[in-house]
C-alpha cells in the first residue's frame, strides 16, 4: 500500500506542486481512505518528504554507478545521465527544486542536506578527482557543479513539453558538455 500511495501521490505532486495536491485528493486517487492514507503518512509534508527523498537516493544510486576510464568520460556520463533522464524524473527535478521552499525551515533543511550528499558532492568527487589526476583545473568545486547543473537543467526542464527530440537533447548534451570542458573559446 505505501508504494501505491508514493506513486499517486507522486504523480499528484508532479501535475499540480506541493500546495497544489490535499490528501483527500491522493487518498481518492489511491482509492483508500483519508485514515488509511493517515495510517502510512502523518501529513502531506511526510508524504511529500518520503517522494523527494526516495528521489534523491535514486538519482545517487544512478550516479554511482556511472562509469568511464578516464575522469573527463565520467563526467560525460554525469552529463549525458542528466540530460536522459525519463520525463517523469525531469520533472521531480522541478517539484524539489521549485517546491521545497513550502517546507518548514527544518524540514527543507534537511531535504537540501540529503540532495548536498547524495546528489551533489558525488559530481563534485568526479571533478575532484579530474583535478587530482591533472585532468581539470583547480577550481572551487561547488561552483564547478553547480555551473554544469546551471548548464544541464533549463534542458532538463524544457524536455517536459516534449518539445525536444531524443536527437536534439543528444546533440545538445554533447555540445554542453564541450562547451562545459573548453568553454566557446576558438
Amino acid at each position: 500500500m505505501r508504494e501505491r500511495i508514493l506513486h499517486f501521490a507522486r504523480q499528484l505532486f508532479i501535475e499540480s506542486g506541493y500546495a497544489g495536491v490535499s490528501m483527500r485528493e491522493i487518498a481518492q486517487a489511491v482509492g483508500v481512505s483519508k485514515p488509511a492514507l493517515y495510517y502510512h503518512f502523518r501529513d502531506k509534508e511526510t508524504l511529500f518528504l518520503a517522494i523527494v527523498l526516495e528521489f534523491i537516493q535514486e538519482l545517487n544510486t544512478k550516479l554511482l554507478h556511472v562509469s568511464g576510464q578516464t575522469t573527463i568520460q565520467k563526467m560525460a556520463a554525469v552529463v549525458r545521465l542528466l540530460m536522459n533522464l525519463p520525463m517523469e524524473e525531469r520533472a521531480l527535478i522541478c517539484l524539489l527544486i521549485q517546491e521545497s521552499h513550502q517546507l518548514p525551515d527544518e524540514t527543507r533543511a534537511s531535504v537540501w542536506l540529503k540532495y548536498q550528499t547524495e546528489f551533489l558532492d558525488p559530481i563534485q568527487a568526479v571533478y575532484d578527482h579530474g583535478v587530482q589526476n591533472g585532468e581539470f583545473r583547480r577550481l572551487s568545486g561547488h561552483v564547478v557543479v553547480w555551473t554544469l547543473l546551471g548548464m544541464v537543467y533549463p534542458y532538463t526542464f524544457s524536455g517536459q513539453n516534449n518539445a525536444h527530440t531524443k536527437e536534439m537533447e543528444e546533440e545538445a548534451g554533447d555540445q554542453l558538455l564541450d562547451i562545459f570542458l573548453h568553454g566557446v573559446k576558438a
